[in-house]
């Protein structure tokens, strides 16, 4: 039984190829999306500097926000929808938020431009999540566009 779905986005347009998959299996389980976006930590970003906390709360305004447009198109679906933005090493990350949130499913898309041979097949966070999840994952392979 899937009650929790978390649906994993990076705001790049493979990512969100995955809201048609969420949807559907949204409405036929009666689940729940759980939205996250997981943000690198800030110091990879500004280093350290004055004004870091305004910095902060900007990017977790915007990505927040970026959520929020996703998941208003769910609820017009008829899906619930849960928000997590989050800071980490994404595939740690991932994994570490569906252990303690209770989650059922795990759906991510794979994209990558890393070269290990793992990576080249999955995309290092999606290898990464499919070799440490302790829950089921379905990967989606983006379509071109």
């Amino acid at each position: 039984m899937i009650d929790r779905l978390l649906v994993c986005l990076d705001g790049s347009d493979p990512s969100e190829q995955l809201i048609p998959y969420a949807v559907e299996i949204g409405r036929r389980c009666n689940a729940t999306a759980v939205l996250l976006r997981v943000m690198e930590p800030a110091l990879s970003f500004y280093g350290i500097a004055d004004g870091i906390a305004a910095a902060e709360e900007y990017r977790y305004a915007r990505e927040r926000e970026y959520l929020e447009e996703i998941g208003a198109r769910l609820r017009e679906a008829g899906v619930g929808v849960d928000y997590a933005v989050v800071e980490g090493s994404p595939g740690e990350t991932i994994v570490a938020f569906a252990a303690r949130s209770d989650i059922d499913l795990i759906l991510l898309a794979t994209h990558s431009k890393r070269v290990n041979i793992g990576s080249m097949v999955f995309g290092s966070v999606a290898d990464h999540v499919l070799r440490n999840a302790d829950i089921p994952v379905m990967t989606i392979k983006p379509i071109a566009s």
